[in-house]
């Protein structure tokens, strides 16, 4: 009788050749779908991340599917953050989930104040946004904020809400702002994508003469961009735009002036600062391109051209300001007929 077959040694913690090993569908467990109803309770930051790696890709899918759909008190969460770039992508991927997310905007929710407008509280000395979670979709500006391209095109497009009123305040900016200039402020300072922007300047129903915002000094559209920023497109964007003549005269502080007026009071203001008038000489020059006449006098007033040498008759041509005066007149000749 031959002897016994000795056993294979193998390594410490390793499985001998006869043994199978599990794999993770043989171990006992909670199914998939008990794992999403248990992660709908977790907290939205950390806990539902890791139970989504913990599960896998795949099966993350169902997870999020069923914590987020038609959940509300997610939307609630993000907008209590208040960190709009950060909360952008939580809010797509909800918008993902719920592909049905239209029937919440509606021109009923847009009129509702406890629905579209934006409430604030301060707890412990900081302020907190408390309103409904459908202002996401029914409030243009809280959509801009968070760059929700869609959702706003659906309240412009769908809803038909008016795009040249200053009646919607945000969650991160609470001035009531025309939406062509919250948009472009907000992406001035990289808060949104320039997209949001871009659309409005493309819609002719804009109109870049309107109020910039609810308060009695008025300031218009493109007012607010000849005074802000130091990027030329954004302005050029809106001078070039129908709604806009350069040679239309506008009342801004009681009295009544040309565009041209206003950008070369800029260029004189800043004087002695090169970088900041050389923005402002930029200005002139896009209003000069599109047709501004240096020479159009209105109620009385001087021309652009006499405007400018009457500042170097007041300041000498030496002075800061008759420099930059000089500079200015030289442009201006260029566009003369």
């Amino acid at each position: 009788m031959p002897p016994p077959a000795k056993k294979r040694k193998t390594a410490a913690g390793s499985v001998p050749a006869d043994t199978h090993r599990a794999t993770r569908s043989q171990r006992p467990g909670l199914s998939i779908e008990m794992i999403a109803k248990v992660a709908s309770f977790a907290q939205y930051g950390g806990d539902l991340m890791n139970i989504c790696k913990a599960v896998g890709r795949k099966e993350s899918a169902v997870v999020r599917y069923t914590c987020l759909r038609n959940n509300f008190g997610y939307l609630d969460h993000c907008l209590r953050n208040l960190v709009v770039g950060r909360m952008k992508s939580k809010i797509l991927c909800w918008m993902e989930v719920n592909t049905d997310w239209r029937r919440l905007c509606t021109k009923d929710r847009t009129e509702d104040d406890e629905l579209s407008t934006a409430r604030y509280d301060n707890e412990e000395g900081k302020s907190s946004c408390r309103t409904d979670p459908l202002i996401i979709f029914n409030n243009p500006a809280v959509a801009i904020e968070f760059g929700l391209v869609d959702a706003l095109k659906h309240l412009v497009e769908e809803v038909g809400i008016d795009i040249n009123a200053c009646k919607w305040s945000g969650c991160y900016l609470r001035e009531k702002y025309h939406l062509l200039y919250l948009s472009y402020w907000l992406s001035s300072h990289d808060f949104v994508s320039k997209s949001i922007f871009e659309y409005f300047v493309s819609r002719e129903d804009v109109n870049a003469n309107a109020q910039i915002d609810e308060g009695e000094d008025v300031k218009l559209v493109w007012h607010g961009l000849l005074h802000h920023g130091s990027n030329l497109a954004p302005f050029e964007a809106v001078v070039r735009h129908r709604s806009f003549d350069p040679n239309q005269g506008c009342d801004i502080g009681g009295l009544t002036t040309l565009p041209l007026h206003q950008a070369i009071t800029c260029v004189v203001c800043w004087a002695g600062n090169p970088r900041t008038v050389s923005i402002a000489m930029g200005k002139v020059e896009v209003l000069l391109k599109a047709g501004a006449d240096p020479e159009r006098a209105i109620d009385g007033s001087l021309s652009p051209l006499r405007y400018v040498q009457a500042y170097i008759q007041d300041e000498g041509e030496q002075s800061e300001e008759g420099k930059v005066c000089k500079a200015l007149i030289s442009m201006m000749e260029k566009y003369i007929n």
